[in-house]
């Protein structure tokens, strides 16, 4: 499509654009490799020797709860070094790869040159800004996973100093969207997307996807312009 068309563009204009992104990727690779070895082999090997040993189920529960706890703290970890280091797009990017590697919804990326966002501004948007955004995809692709989990999700993403445009669509059979029965029943998936929208003074739209199929959840933030 045209944003993945002007993605190629950009990385043409910006020599060693992708080679930086490359080498960025490789190192942060290397770290958690590092971090996995010191702080999840341990609690992998005791639960293992447990189970040799014919020890209680009980304990083996506990230290995979454990194994899992520091799993899940790394990964936290590792997505806040990708946002704020690397920016929107590389953290969608990561994300992507998290949902494809525990689901069966395929992730697809398209991503628009600075130009695209209409403000002619390059640069990275304020730091709150991205943040919300991608938790508002975060919780977006969090929604396709349950609700239409053999789907394809389309997440566009447009970002500069001066403006944002987050879009995530899938093509799936889930229900209707229906906030008042989902906050009545507990879930907080869109009053939470709302929330972090409005806390970086964005807006968020949510309906139904082509042709009445899917759903679609679209932020857009406009900054200041540039002078």
């Amino acid at each position: 499509g045209a944003l993945s068309v002007g993605r190629i563009f950009v990385d043409e204009l910006v020599p060693g654009r992708e080679a930086g992104r490359a080498e960025a990727a490789q190192d942060e690779r290397g770290r958690l490799a590092a971090d996995l070895h010191a702080e999840v082999l341990p609690s992998l090997r005791r639960a293992l020797a447990e189970a040799e040993a014919g020890g209680t189920v009980e304990r083996l529960a506990l230290d995979l709860r454990s194994a899992v706890d520091e799993v899940e703290g790394l990964l936290a970890s590792r997505r806040s070094i990708v946002l704020e280091e690397l920016g929107l797009l590389a953290a969608v990017e990561w994300l992507a790869e998290r949902v494809e590697d525990r689901s069966a919804v395929r992730v697809e990326i398209e991503v628009g040159a600075g130009d695209a966002a209409g403000d002619g501004s390059g640069g990275r948007p304020p730091r709150e800004v991205e943040r919300a955004a991608f938790r508002v995809a975060q919780l977006a692709l969090d929604n396709v996973v349950r609700h239409a989990p053999s789907s394809t999700a389309r997440v566009g993403v447009v970002a500069t100093a001066g403006a944002v445009r987050l879009r995530i669509e899938d093509d799936g059979d889930g229900p209707q969207v229906d906030e008042a029965a989902a906050l009545r029943s507990g879930r907080r998936g869109i009053a939470d997307m709302r929330a972090e929208a409005r806390s970086c003074g964005a807006t968020l739209d949510v309906g139904a996807g082509s042709a009445g199929r899917g759903t679609v959840v679209d932020l857009r933030w406009a900054g200041r312009q540039p002078a």
